[in-house]
């Protein structure tokens, strides 16, 4: 639920969200694909958010960059959606700068586990 971390000068939760259609059945798809600036939906209708272009984009990652294979899917997500937020503020090697999780010990066995092989954020680790 990114909403929740929307910050103050980003988009309403309304544009965000959209407005509640209480009759979903009457949408149509004219209607579903007009989405306002700001809508969670903008970035995966967009032409470079198919699964080509994002097989493509997550191999120059690996590639190119680095990123490693159990990030790749996050890393996407985090330029693709998060980013055009404000949710996501990446550094080396787009590795998150910030992480949540469900308690410390998810955190400490699935994000900032020094012993991992590469280790998993150990910048973190602290936090």
């Amino acid at each position: 639920m990114p909403f929740v971390f929307l910050p103050p000068a980003g988009s309403s939760d309304e544009a965000y969200l959209g407005s509640f259609v209480e009759d979903q059945a009457s949408l149509t798809p004219a209607q579903l694909a007009q989405l306002p600036a700001g809508n969670a939906g903008v970035p995966v209708t967009s032409a470079t958010f198919g699964v080509e272009l994002l097989a493509l984009e997550a191999f120059v990652l690996y590639e190119t960059l680095g990123v490693a294979p159990n990030m790749l899917w996050q890393t996407l997500i985090a330029l693709h959606i998060l980013a055009a937020h404000g949710l996501s503020s990446p550094v080396a090697k787009l590795a998150p700068s910030d992480t949540f999780s469900y308690d410390d010990a998810t955190v400490r066995a699935e994000v900032t586990d020094p012993a991992a092989d590469p280790p998993l954020n150990p910048s973190l680790a602290g936090r």
